[in-house]
């Protein structure tokens, strides 16, 4: 496999990530694409299907990522030309709200609906059992 699409701090910042990077394991070669909310994982679709194992470039396809737009509190699903990832979005899908944010496939309905909870009292200890005997 020549290429890797990962979800990076490109531009310097930690987390969250907002830049997805293609990686060319063959050289030096990379392309980023800087993302104006947060990423998740991406995706990548060949555009031949299982054909593309046999035909084509590698990178002939669609890179599909989940984006975070803090500002308007929504999620979009973006689509990116993988061999031009650097030019930006083909396709931008507005989802119309949010999506939780999802870090390598987790997913909590927590992240942005519901404020953190209050931690539980710890349990009483459990009496220690008596001894079986045999």
């Amino acid at each position: 496999m020549r290429y890797t699409y990962l979800m990076a701090a490109d531009r310097g910042v930690a987390v969250p990530y907002k830049d997805i990077v293609k990686h060319d394991a063959h050289g030096t070669a990379r392309d980023v694409w800087h993302a104006p909310g947060v990423v998740g994982e991406p995706c990548f679709i060949p555009r031949l299907g299982r054909a593309s194992v046999t035909e084509g470039a590698e990178d002939d396809g669609w890179v599909l990522v989940q984006m975070y737009d803090h500002v308007k509190c929504q999620t979009d699903y973006v689509i990116l030309d993988a061999q031009k990832l650097g030019a930006g979005p083909v396709c931008t899908l507005h989802v119309g709200h949010h999506i939780p944010y999802a870090f390598h496939g987790t997913f909590t309905p927590n992240v942005f609906t519901h404020p953190p909870s209050k931690v539980s009292k710890p349990r009483k200890p459990i009496k220690k059992l008596a001894k079986a005997r045999l």
